[in-house]
């Protein structure tokens, strides 16, 4: 070693060791103590225990919230995902509710406690405007409610433009139809909404219990090596497990729609996690590995939008202005110029996931297959919004199926707004290049 570094060396002093995350929460016997705040950092400590107790083979664990004033639906939505998917396991769980009465109230109205403890706690019948508690989808027709319902919190609470409504909306279907597309969860997937109209903020949670963002990318991508390395894939867009089930925008476009507004964005999914906040005038992004038996079972997404931040929808989701954009029943829907002729808006349960595309996609190739000599004549009045999934799935798929030539001379649409008709012209265009490739 040269004396330069040598006297460097001495200079700057012994390396120091990074000290151990300190415990936020802690066990004590088979109890699980929060103490007065349950925020984003004790969801995270409280998996780490939930798991540690779980491999040390403990039958149950009592959740211990009688000291707790706060609770955030970013870390409660951690450890109630968690909890129901070890519940599934064999474990047993009781909860102790906060002393605090309001906070207690706050435990069963979210349905936090039911999902905790569904023995003594029965679901939420919390009707009121702030939030849409924990809800449980497992089917398209039940996403597409927790959606719609979330749609009614935002409106009922809030004086919100619509570019911000509109926001939520996709991202909420698209995280969501992920679950149902992805996750391979066998009892779906828990979604929570809550607003917070004094400071301008719509936040919601999505997780579930099934193999995790690594185990579905591998499908697609056998490279990866690490839970990390596979959550900043998916959140990249374009990129997906399959293009058969997806085309990768829809952790992109939530990111993006969060970011744009100055919100704030966080993933876990296994042993990582990766968090996206405000900085300045953007924003950084901090990836770190949870290491251990401190893993989340499943994919855990929170999504914050701002409603007084800068969002531009189109920009948010890359629209750029130099992209490209046997039956007789037949019958009786043919016009009297032999055209089909169908109202989007009266034919899809939902607008938000591929599986309520699907029946519309395939509706429109028996037509089209039945009378090879007529067109379809899609009117889009009274849709103002569809997700990618539904756009890749009815049309992106039919222009695959019918070739460049037959799609534009068989298939018109009209009434269209103009988001839109960006979403169908960039689903088109992405599974066309999918094909080809």
């Amino acid at each position: 070693m040269s004396e330069r570094r040598r006297r460097t060396d001495r200079w700057r002093g012994p390396k120091k060791k990074r000290a151990p995350r300190p415990r936020i929460c802690r066990t004590e016997g088979d109890r699980l103590v929060f103490d007065a705040r349950v925020n984003a950092a004790t969801g995270l400590d409280a998996v780490r225990c939930l798991s540690e107790a779980k491999q040390e083979g403990r039958r149950g664990m009592t959740l211990d919230f009688s000291r707790s004033e706060r609770a955030y639906p970013e870390a409660m939505m951690q450890i109630v995902a968690h909890v129901d998917h070890l519940r599934r396991e064999g474990m047993h769980f009781d909860m102790i509710a906060p002393a605090d009465k309001r906070l207690a109230r706050v435990f069963e109205a979210s349905n936090w406690a039911h999902i905790v403890n569904p023995a003594m706690y029965d679901p939420s019948a919390y009707r009121g405007d702030s939030q849409l508690p924990v809800r449980r989808f497992e089917t398209g027709s039940d996403q597409q409610r927790v959606v719609d319902e979330a749609m009614e919190v935002a409106l009922h609470q809030m004086s919100l433009e619509r570019r911000y409504l509109a926001g939520l909306e996709w991202a909420l279907n698209e995280i969501t139809d992920n679950v149902l597309n992805h996750a391979d969860a066998s009892h779906g997937g828990l979604v929570q909404v809550a607003t917070f109209n004094e400071t301008g903020r719509i936040q919601f949670a999505v997780a579930d219990g099934g193999r995790g963002i690594y185990r579905s990318m591998r499908e697609g991508h056998p490279e990866l090596r690490s839970d990390r390395e596979a959550i900043g894939e998916a959140m990249k867009q374009g990129v997906t497990r399959s293009p058969d089930v997806g085309q990768g925008n829809g952790l992109a476009g939530a990111l993006r729609i969060s970011t744009h507004s100055r919100g704030s964005f966080a993933i876990a999914s296994g042993a990582g996690e990766v968090k996206v906040i405000p900085h300045g005038t953007g924003s950084r992004t901090r990836s770190e590995p949870r290491g251990g038996p401190w893993t989340f079972h499943g994919t855990y997404v929170f999504v914050e939008i701002r409603t007084d931040g800068p969002l531009d929808l189109e920009q948010a989701l890359d629209f750029g202005k130099g992209g490209a954009r046997g039956f007789d029943y037949f019958d009786a829907l043919r016009g009297e110029d032999d055209d089909f002729s169908i109202r989007v808006a009266e034919e899809a349960v939902g607008f938000g996931s591929r599986e309520s595309g699907r029946g519309l996609r395939t509706k429109l190739s028996n037509m089209l297959g039945a009378e090879p000599q007529s067109r379809v004549i899609l009117d889009w009045s009274d849709v103002p919004l569809i997700s990618s999934s539904f756009a890749d799935e009815v049309l992106g798929r039919l222009f695959v199926e019918l070739g460049p030539m037959q799609f534009s001379a068989r298939v018109r649409s009209v009434g269209m707004e103009q988001i839109v008709q960006d979403l169908i012209d960039r689903a088109i265009v992405q599974r066309a290049a999918q094909s080809l490739g």
